[in-house]
């Protein structure tokens, strides 16, 4: 497993396996929804050329390693960003709204995207149950813990799935193909 600083690297990677860049690519592209300092988005579009739009109300923040590599690619441009939270009507036109560790947003991505029928992938990290006191497993326990969350999520719609990426910490990923859902052949690792 790599480190946690790899993993919007290891997120576009498993997007693009499992999804297609042809398909990302498609209608607007991509919506990565709080997306923070936008790693994933810069990963996505500058460099792999894939549409994608970050949406976070705080500024896009580059690391040394992006400032560095848009030195060394001056015609590469950075993604566009919209500081604003996230509501579906955002995700018009786009092919898939994602969100890596998107804390407070992670619920909104899955009921948007459920709502239009759209495909998502999350990875999903905080619970904050003081946030959000109207969660409950399915036995009517309040979620407070990690693995409450993801069966909580899942249990939103059984064509949610779940996969892995290898880095250490809050890995785990649940997307949904959409209704209909996108033709797609996931590949091996």
């Amino acid at each position: 497993k790599k480190s946690r600083a790899h993993r919007a690297y290891l997120f576009a990677e498993w997007l693009i396996r499992t999804f297609g860049a042809e398909y990302l690519s498609s209608a607007s592209g991509v919506l990565d929804v709080a997306g923070g300092r936008g790693a994933l988005s810069f990963e996505l579009f500058c460099r792999r050329a894939i549409p994608s739009t970050l949406l976070d109300p705080r500024p896009m923040k580059l690391s040394r390693q992006q400032h560095k590599y848009l030195k060394e690619h001056p015609q590469v441009q950075l993604p566009t960003q919209e500081q604003i939270l996230f509501d579906e009507t955002r995700a018009s036109g786009r092919s898939i709204i994602v969100g890596l560790h998107p804390d407070e947003a992670t619920e909104a991505i899955v009921d948007g995207a459920l709502n239009l029928k759209k495909p998502f992938a999350v990875v999903p990290c905080c619970v904050f149950p003081r946030l959000f006191p109207h969660r409950t497993t399915v036995d009517g326990q309040p979620v407070v813990v990690y693995e409450q969350l993801i069966s909580y999520l899942l249990a939103k719609n059984p064509l949610i799935q779940l996969a892995y990426l290898p880095f250490h910490g809050r890995n785990k990923v649940l997307y949904y193909l959409g209704d209909p859902p996108v033709s797609i052949k996931v590949q091996p690792e």
